[in-house]
Order: structure tokens, then C-alpha cells, then sequence
């Protein structure tokens, strides 16, 4: 026997062979099982996710307004922070899974390694830029004197975990891009448990623990995110997916230059849909407080609705650019068709049933008579422009895929600020809420066919 065999340690080639029959699937058979394998452990952690907030707004409402008013503070620095560490994940994602494909497996190796490394300095800098600001930034959010102390009591011990959410969510699309799915759905729902089980313990203090209140909620966060990130790191070492970080300085600056450029124009593209979003809220508030409920009661059913697009989209992204590095383009061109066919059948299957459901959805969420009429309006009217929409999602995870971050970012740019919020500007002053709310058909229409446009004209170049 060796003396690698006696001290346990595997032979370099058993690496690279046990990488290569992970991604191999990636590279042949069925598109549409490959898609699948991939997506459902997506929505999965998503749905995690979403109950995740959903805890801690509960739970924390309990304890009375200032305090729900003082977490509610939060979620928009937590929504663009989760955005920008997306960007980082969909950039190791797509230049991994490409390294993959080209058959440069040392190579990816090292990037993944460069990018969890990176993902560490940028949630560790931005955690110390927060820290030091807590007080300035709530207060020009609007933070009262009396929400202040509050927010600052929640945000200190957010921000200690904030480099563990930078490496949970960079950590899981790299696990993706070696074709690992399943393990990193399941840890980030197991996260999102342990967080909903220690909420109600730490902020009411049951079973003998201390009664925390809001500060409760900020370690129930911190010991979730801390318990998820040792396992996903566990995961890399498990799966044998990392290599060691760059020998010198000058590789490893070569490879955070590639991961930010590439993470750029997905920042971007993450952002347009809630600046946009921030927008219509204001634009609704001049028709009253009911419109702005009926806006956020259809925003945040959209998220669950758009549930298979977003896991579609995780998954399109490491098949793509593993074929797109192997220079298959067949496969790629097959994918994106793929993509278009699921966009236009979910937003079919979805219609339907929101449109005879519509007043029934309306009426379980509010009663005020003109939440009720645009709500049923929304959901009767707009859904039949939902597949536009996740076409245009979904074709951005092909230009991730093909290593054109910045046509997903000009599409969806396009979508929302060139259209849909001059459309429903002036929509607004003919038609009012309804006008408003129509020109979601609209943009989403003429924004699909722009894609398609882009689509084509890609395609026919050849890539």
C-alpha cells in the first residue's frame, strides 16, 4: 500500500475523476431532468427563506409597534445586502461551472476558492462599514428616537453575522456549480428552522433563557446563519470541490477582478426590480393607504408565484455555462429553448386559476372595498403577462450562462426603468390605481420581445 493510501490521503486523480462524474451529467442526458435535479432543492431553501422573515416579523410583532416598526427598519439594508451577495454567487456560479466544462478542473478549484475567500472581505468590510454608520444611515431612513435604540440593539448583532450570510449564499451557488443541489437546499432550510424554533425562545425567554426581546431575534439570526455556514463548509470539503488559494498575490487580485466584474452588472440587474418596486410604492401612496396594501399584498404573492422561475433560473446558470465552457452549443441553444418553453407554460398553468380565485384571494387578505376591487383587478388582469415576465428572468440566466452578465442587466434595466416606470407614471394620471397596475401588462409585453430580440440576435451569432 502507499504511503498516501496508509496516511488516508486519496491520489490526486481520484479528484479530478469523482469531479468529473458529478458534472458529467451537466454535460449529457436529459435537459429537462437535469433542470429539475437542480431546482427543486432551490425552492426548497427559498421557501426556507420566506418563512425565515416570515418568523421573525411574527414573532417580533408580539412584542408590540415599536419594535415591528424597529425590524421592519431593517429589511431593505438586509434585501440590497442578500443582492449584492447574489451577484458574487451568480459570478463564481457561471465562471466555475465554466472552467468545468472547459475541462480546466484545477482551475476551478482555485476560483472557488478565490471566491469564498472574496465572499469573507466583502461581508467582513461591509459589516464594518455598517457598524460604524448604524446610527446615521436609520436615522436618514426615518428612524425615530424611539425605534433608534431598537435598531441599533438588532443591527450590532446582524452585523457580526453578516460575513456568515456572504459565505451561506456564495457557498451555496458554488455548490451548484459543481452540480451539488440538494445538500445546500436542505442546509438552508435547516437554517431557516433553527432560526423559527430559537425566535420565540430567545425573544420571549422560554424554557428558562433570558428574555432578549428584539436582540432575541438578531442571535436566533446569528446562530442559524453560523450553524448553516460550518455545514455548507463542511460541504465543500465533503464534495472535495475546493483547491488551495492562489499561490501568489497577483493570482489571487486576477481572480477577485474576474468574480467583480462579472458580479457588477448581476448587482445591477438584482437591484432594478426593488428600486423599482420603491418607486411604485410612492407613486401608489398619492392614491391612498389602501393602494399601497394592495401593492404589497400582490408583490409579495408574486414572490411565492415566481417560485419556480427563480429556481429554474438558479439552475440554468452552472448547466449553461458548464456547456458554454465545453463548447457545446447545441446544449446551450437546446437550454435556452427550454427556458423560453417553461417561461410561457408556468405563466399559462398560473393564470387560470388567479383569475377565477381572484376575489377569493383579495377577500382573504383585506376587506376595505377598494383593496378588494384592485386586488381582484390585479389578479384577474395581470397574471396573463406573468410568462412574459419570467421569460425575460430566465433568459438572463442564459446570458450568466454564455458570460454576458451585462445583457441581464440591460434587459431587465430596460424592463423596469425604461418602461414600466414612465408607463405607469403616466398610466397613473389617466386611469389612475388600475392604470397603474395595467402597465405591468405592458412593460412585461414589450420587454419580452426586446429579450427575444437580444435572444436571436445572440443566438445567431453564434454565441
Amino acid at each position: 500500500m502507499s504511503d498516501s493510501r496508509r496516511r488516508g490521503v486519496r491520489p490526486a486523480s481520484g479528484r479530478a475523476t469523482q469531479t468529473e462524474n458529478r458534472h458529467a451529467r451537466l454535460l449529457q442526458g436529459s435537459l429537462v431532468v437535469n433542470v429539475v435535479r437542480l431546482a427543486w432543492p432551490t425552492i426548497v431553501g427559498l421557501l426556507g427563506i420566506f418563512l425565515f422573515n416570515l418568523a421573525d416579523v411574527f414573532f417580533v410583532g408580539k412584542l408590540g409597534a415599536v419594535p415591528l416598526a424597529a425590524i421592519s427598519f431593517v429589511f431593505p439594508l438586509l434585501f440590497a445586502f442578500i443582492t449584492l451577495s447574489i451577484a458574487l454567487g451568480i459570478a463564481a456560479t457561471a465562471l466555475v461551472a465554466q472552467a468545468l466544462g472547459e475541462g480546466k478542473t484545477q482551475e476551478a478549484y482555485g476560483l472557488g476558492s478565490s471566491a469564498v475567500l472574496l465572499a469573507f472581505l466583502y461581508g467582513t468590510a461591509l459589516a464594518t462599514v455598517g457598524f460604524l454608520t448604524i446610527e446615521p444611515v436609520f436615522q436618514a431612513m426615518g428612524a425615530s428616537s424611539e425605534t433608534l435604540p431598537l435598531i441599533k440593539t438588532y443591527m450590532r448583532i446582524w452585523y457580526a453575522s453578516s460575513p456568515m450570510l456572504t459565505l451561506l449564499i456564495v457557498v451555496n451557488h458554488l455548490l451548484r456549480a459543481h452540480a451539488v443541489a440538494v445538500f445546500p437546499g436542505l442546509v438552508m432550510l435547516f437554517a431557516s428552522m433553527v432560526n423559527i424554533v430559537l425566535d420565540p425562545l430567545l425573544i420571549f425567554g422560554l424554557w428558562g433563557l433570558p428574555r432578549l426581546e428584539i436582540a432575541g431575534a438578531a442571535w436566533a439570526t446569528f446562530i442559524a446563519r453560523a450553524l448553516g455556514c460550518l455545514l455548507l463548509l463542511w460541504g465543500l470539503k465533503h464534495y472535495d470541490i475546493l483547491g488551495r488559494v492562489r499561490g501568489s498575490l497577483k493570482e489571487l487580485f486576477a481572480d477577485f477582478v474576474r468574480l467583480i466584474r462579472f458580479a457588477i452588472p448581476a448587482s445591477g440587474q438584482n437591484i432594478v426590480q426593488p428600486a423599482t418596486e420603491v418607486y411604485m410604492v410612492a407613486l401608489l401612496a398619492g392614491f391612498g393607504s389602501q393602494a399601497v396594501a394592495t401593492y404589497g399584498v400582490v408583490t409579495r404573492l408574486y414572490a411565492i408565484i415566481f417560485l419556480p422561475y427563480y429556481a429554474m433560473a438558479a439552475a440554468l446558470i452552472p448547466i449553461i455555462a458548464q456547456n458554454w465552457g465545453g463548447t457545446n452549443r447545441a446544449r446551450v441553444a437546446e437550454a435556452g429553448r427550454l427556458a423560453i418553453s417553461v417561461a410561457l407554460l408556468w405563466g399559462l398553468i398560473c393564470t387560470a386559476p388567479l383569475f377565477v380565485f381572484a376575489r377569493p384571494i383579495a377577500e382573504f387578505f383585506g376587506s376595505s372595498s377598494d383593496f378588494v376591487l384592485w386586488t381582484t383587478f390585479y389578479f384577474r388582469y395581470i397574471p396573463c403577462s406573468f410568462a412574459f415576465a419570467g421569460f425575460i428572468m430566465l433568459l438572463g440566466s442564459f446570458f450568466y450562462g454564455i458570460a454576458k452578465p451585462f445583457y441581464a442587466f440591460a434587459t431587465e434595466a430596460v424592463h423596469w426603468f425604461v418602461l414600466y416606470m414612465p408607463i405607469a407614471y403616466f398610466a397613473s394620471l389617466q386611469l389612475g390605481v388600475e392604470g397603474i397596475l395595467l402597465s405591468e401588462i405592458v412593460a412585461n409585453f414589450v420587454s419580452a420581445l426586446l429579450a427575444f430580440a437580444v435572444y436571436r440576435w445572440v443566438c445567431r451569432k453564434g454565441f
